[in-house]
């Protein structure tokens, strides 16, 4: 009996292995050339077989407006019928395996490529392979093959801040306004200080700033950048100004300052100066003669606040609007104000004292306008208390006035 059963064991598992035998997983090396080909031809079931329910894949770099990771066979299957209707087409050259790791490397073309006289691209691929399924695998375009593409729109036109300044500089130079338009915002706002004659020094919106172009235009303006300094959205430059009417009584320019922000490759705003030892080689204008800079007037009321003024706001550059109610709102966009902005809070006066208060705490502050020609120019700030720190290092530097 014993003997009986041994045997019957012996020649079941001798059963077994000879079944599975019949159905061998295939190496992985096999197994890539299998999914390739699949793929290549376009055939999504096909190639899905190949992969686990639970595979993961990555592009890297990512498409253009994707993730570049993709999940499950639904999201993969996607990203499958995507490649075969461009007419995909990988090409392997080299696959190494060790263990259930494999590599390959391959040239990998698509009709978007090709129609632009790129033909292929040369890829790395790494996987993981189990049981004859893709667990997950990656696929990277390297940056030195991925050079052989334009770059996508959406980074070719946005140039740098400093590209920015220098190409505005240049249409202004040459008296090409719609040329320097096109580097400004829509709502966009530029200060003059001091203020030209006659003038308030800001101008806002295109149809304003156009005006100022054209006169600057008709009397010979010229602005030679000297120096240029870029901070995140912020941008700094020194220049040399001269026009016409300076040049007629011997002064060929003036040393110039200026400050702007700079988002997606258009000016949001921007202040140029003339420090008062240059501006001391102009004689004074008739009128303002005895007048010896700007005059600071203290505020005590909302009237005198009320509109909207650019500056630091929680950290960065940012927009503040006061309103006529007794509530200020705080943006990095002007657009934002309204709509969604990112703090608000109310204020009000005490005799000379301004009182903010939101979740940041209750803060005090002597406040004063600094006059510049009939309007306002900017808001300064001095602390009298105040438990937030963030509004005092964002107030410390005073808000330049925007629009009403």
């Amino acid at each position: 009996m014993s003997t009986l059963r041994i045997t019957f064991t012996i020649l079941l598992s001798i059963l077994l292995i000879s079944l599975s035998s019949c159905n061998p997983t295939p190496d992985p090396e096999s197994m890539v050339k299998s999914w390739n080909d699949a793929v290549n031809e376009g055939d999504v079931d096909a190639a899905l077989e190949y992969l686990d329910d639970n595979a993961a894949i990555t592009i890297i770099p990512p498409p253009a407006g994707m993730s570049g990771v993709f999940t499950g066979k639904e999201q993969i299957r996607a990203w499958y019928e995507g490649n075969a209707a461009l007419n995909g087409f990988n090409e392997l050259v080299e696959i190494h395996v060790n263990g259930n790791m494999v590599n390959f490397t391959s040239k990998f073309g698509m009709d978007e490529w090709r129609n632009i006289g790129v033909e292929s691209l040369d890829v790395l691929g790494e996987g993981v392979i189990v049981d004859g399924k893709f667990q997950s695998y990656t696929i990277t375009i390297p940056p030195e093959s991925l050079a052989k593409l334009p770059p996508p729109p959406d980074q070719a036109s946005t140039p740098d801040p400093e590209s920015v300044v220098k190409s505005w500089n240049d249409a202004v130079n040459e008296g090409d306004v719609d040329a320097a338009l096109e580097y400004l915002d829509d709502n966009a706002a530029i200060t003059i200080i001091p203020p030209p004659a006659g003038m308030s020094g800001v101008f806002t919106g295109k149809e304003q700033i156009r005006a100022w172009y054209e006169g600057n235009a008709a009397l010979n303006g010229f602005n030679e950048l000297v120096e240029i300094h870029v901070n995140g959205d912020m941008v700094n430059f020194t220049s040399k100004f001269g026009m016409d009417e300076w040049r007629n009584i011997g002064v060929e320019s003036l040393d110039v300052l200026g400050e702007g922000v700079i988002v997606d490759g258009k000016f949001q705003s921007y202040t140029i100066t003339i420090p008062p030892e240059s501006l001391a080689k102009l004689p004074p204008p008739p009128d303002q003669a005895s007048t010896t800079g700007p005059v600071e007037v203290s505020v005590t009321e909302i009237e005198d606040m009320v509109g909207i003024w650019s500056g630091r706001a929680m950290g960065d550059s940012g927009y503040h609007k006061f309103n006529q109610d007794g509530t200020f709102t705080v943006a990095w966009k002007m657009s934002d104000l309204d709509a969604n902005p990112s703090a608000t809070a109310e204020y009000w006066f005490e005799g000379t004292v301004f009182h903010v208060n939101d979740g940041c705490g209750h803060g005090t502050y002597e406040v004063k306008i600094q006059k510049e020609g009939d309007g306002p120019a900017k808001l300064i700030f001095k602390l009298i208390e105040d438990p937030c720190g963030t509004r005092i290092n964002d107030w410390k530097s005073g808000m330049r006035w925007f629009e009403q």
